[in-house]
């Protein structure tokens, strides 16, 4: 994501930090895709074989309150509906993981024992199914079910989110102009395009 080799150009200008602490007392606006897929592709096994969004969904809460423990107040922007211009990059992503999807379907025919398939993956067992990892990590959707799971587990927990009309990044730089967040964390350099003041890029 981003634009290609603008950290890179950038590098110089760049610190590292211990991050979230160098955030502290301040407002962070949090993309929250880059989590969930970061955790989805964590997760994979779970996710893609069992439809199962429950850790992911932990480990943002995990992720938050470690944030608000480190006296960092997260504002988490979720994606709203695609944007028309990126439609060919979006088809282009979404048949890749299709491929994907069809792999891993086919692998998972009658003869697989689901109870089976739980064990192997709760102990760490090598797989009953015959499917690469790498299929499984391109299979990984975050899509409107852990979204949807997601924002209302951080509702429940009072934590601050918004929906953005379109794409989280334009949605977060409105924020940081607005200086209702002081700190944007993401992996998208095109936060650093959009003029955000600092960004935190995982």
């Amino acid at each position: 994501m981003g634009v290609t080799g603008l950290l890179q150009a950038l590098a110089i200008q760049g610190e590292e930090v211990v991050w979230p602490a160098k955030a502290r007392g301040a407002a962070v606006g949090v993309d929250i895709s880059a989590w969930l897929h970061e955790l989805a592709t964590l997760h994979h096994q779970k996710v893609v074989l069992l439809k199962d969004v429950q850790p992911v969904v932990t480990g943002v809460l995990e992720r938050a309150r470690a944030y608000v423990m480190s006296g960092v107040q997260p504002v988490f922007v979720f994606d709203g509906r695609r944007l028309p211009g990126k439609a060919g990059t979006d088809e282009a992503r979404a048949a890749k993981r299709l491929e994907a999807e069809a792999v891993v379907a086919a692998a998972l025919d009658d003869s697989v024992d689901l109870s089976e398939l739980q064990a192997a993956i709760a102990t760490g067992q090598e797989l009953p199914v015959d499917i690469e990892d790498k299929t499984l990590k391109a299979a990984v959707a975050v899509d409107d079910h852990m979204n949807t799971t997601t924002l209302r587990a951080l509702r429940r927990k009072g934590f601050r989110y918004i929906k953005a009309p379109y794409e989280a990044d334009a949605q977060l730089a409105c924020l940081d102009r607005l200086d209702i967040t002081q700190y944007t964390q993401t992996v998208d350099s095109d936060l650093l395009v959009y003029g955000v003041r600092r960004v935190a890029i995982r």
